[in-house]
């Protein structure tokens, strides 16, 4: 199968990197969740300025997620709470205190219920009405880094530092979970297939294994492809194609069904890192976020797919006044997280603060070195000037004596 790619949108509002993707049902919508603390309503169709603003969180916005029939979003937030929005309006239907940063938000199918991951080794299931919480999975031996529903809702997967990947019952939680063995490092993310049958999963040791997610989780295969931590993957709607990126500045697309050799792939000087990759419900136009602080929106296709052109009914939402607020500056601990703690080896932001402002001392000090040598070079002619006049004078008087 052969691919090829079209850029359509670039989406640049954000103030820092963007973690966190969600198309809406029918793709004309793209929510994004920042570390700049805001979340962001895109016409995912035109582009252009936000739709709408967000505000509510005071920590870095680390998951979004639309609901199964667009009417609300869920964002969670370094801040230790989980918030419920209307999606329509943006108003903030409630909010959910918990003990630790929470890491990632999903919804369930029918968006009966959503998960949520903090820093801890648990995953805990909530009511989306009332926020009550209706029961946690705890099993692993380290930190989870993301956890997901399949696609019926019936199953919850698991990603963890302990290197491992569990797939729990998610309507009897009381089931004994399967556990998948086989990645080297840390499993970063995870992603189901279209009908459940296959888990995609991505790890610290560079690799993506596709596993059989319904007969005790046989790996299918290993993709070799990426040289640095991978964090994103997600199969498209149909299974057909399956994206990963992460720190090589690279992103991937796969033959989503058997293929082991890259299709496609949208090298470094096309984006950067990648921290998020959702496809937009029809299956053909992938969104990511990369730490350029802007979302790109791709147009992939094969032969056989073609273009999804925008629906003349799409609804237009005018804007809802909400001023761009100057986030305040929250440092992050490289260790925290799996997915956003790709900052170890990067400068973070506060780094790059104080080359900032070490580059404009400088710059003061050598203007305040350039104005007293100017004026030091000042003061020297003025002296050089008088002592020429005292000579001229001098010399006037000798010849009036002389002359005398």
């Amino acid at each position: 199968m052969s691919l090829t790619k079209h850029k359509l949108l670039s989406l640049s509002g954000h103030l820092s990197r963007v973690y966190s993707l969600s198309y809406n049902h029918d793709g004309s919508r793209l929510v994004t969740g920042s570390l700049d603390r805001t979340i962001l309503i895109w016409d995912a169709f035109r582009g252009g300025e936000p739709i709408m603003m967000l505000n509510g969180h005071n920590g870095n916005v680390y998951g979004v997620d639309y609901s199964h029939d667009g009417n609300f979003i869920v964002s969670c937030s370094r801040d230790h709470s989980v918030k419920m929005w209307d999606a329509n309006n943006g108003s903030l239907k409630y909010t959910l205190p918990l003990d630790g940063d929470v890491l990632s938000c999903l919804f369930n199918n029918d968006s009966s219920t959503f998960l949520t991951i903090t820093r801890d080794k648990n995953i805990y299931v909530w009511d989306s009405e009332n926020g009550q919480l209706i029961f946690k999975l705890e099993g692993h031996t380290a930190p989870v880094n993301a956890a997901i529903y399949s696609p019926d809702g019936k199953r919850i997967a698991s990603a963890s530092q302990d290197y491992t990947i569990k797939i729990w019952n998610a309507i009897n939680p009381q089931e004994s979970e399967i556990t998948l063995r086989g990645h080297s490092g840390e499993v970063t993310d995870i992603s189901f297939n279209s009908d459940g049958t296959r888990l995609a999963s991505t790890s610290t040791d560079s690799t993506i294994k596709v596993w059989d997610s319904t007969n005790g989780g046989e790996a299918l295969r290993t993709l070799d492809g990426h040289t640095e931590d991978i964090y994103s993957v997600a199969f498209n709607s149909d299974g057909n194609m399956l994206a990963s990126g992460g720190w090589d500045n690279e992103l991937i697309i796969w033959d989503g069904n058997s293929g082991d050799i890259p299709l496609l792939s949208l090298k470094a000087y096309e984006i950067g890192d990648v921290n998020d990759i959702v496809w937009s419900p029809e299956g053909s136009k992938i969104a990511f976020a990369s730490d350029k602080f802007e979302v790109e929106v791709w147009q992939i296709l094969s032969p056989t797919l073609s273009p999804i052109k925008e629906p003349v009914s799409s609804p237009v939402t005018r804007p809802i006044s909400s001023p761009v607020q100057q986030p305040v500056s929250s440092p992050i601990n490289n260790k925290e997280l799996s997915k956003p703690n790709t900052l170890d080896s990067k400068w973070s932001e506060g780094t790059i603060l104080l080359v900032v402002l070490g580059n404009i001392v400088i710059v003061i000090i050598l203007l305040m070195t350039f104005f007293l040598v100017k004026k030091k070079n000042n003061k020297v002619q003025r002296v050089e000037k008088h002592k020429a006049e005292l000579y001229a004078e001098h010399d006037v008087h000798s010849r009036d004596a002389n002359f005398l």
